[in-house]
């Protein structure tokens, strides 16, 4: 039983601390966005959608609602994360790097 929840709970808290990391500076975001190869209209709607999207699904994965449900966009997250990792270096996933 603890090999199915520690991923989950680990999962609940990526999502989550990655969600609130975003959520203060969704407009910094959107910018570092727009200098890769994202257009208007996908940078904001990452930029302003994603945390909020972390944030639910993390909350949905520490409390073990909908784990199944819940666990479904991470795997569309993936695609993402790489493209903007390769594009955007210091995109700001986890909040401010304190540089």
């Amino acid at each position: 039983m603890l090999g199915v929840i520690t991923p989950q709970l680990f999962y609940g808290l990526v999502f989550l601390i990655s969600g609130t990391g975003k959520l203060p500076g969704q407009a910094e975001f959107a910018d570092i966005l727009l200098q890769s190869f994202w257009n208007p209209l996908m940078a904001f709607l990452i930029a302003h959608l994603l945390p909020w999207t972390g944030l639910f699904l993390g909350i949905a994965l520490l409390l073990n609602l909908f784990p199944r449900l819940a666990s479904l966009p991470g795997i569309g997250d993936r695609p993402y994360f790489t493209l903007t990792a390769y594009s955007a270096s210091g995109s700001g996933c986890f909040g401010e790097r304190g540089e």
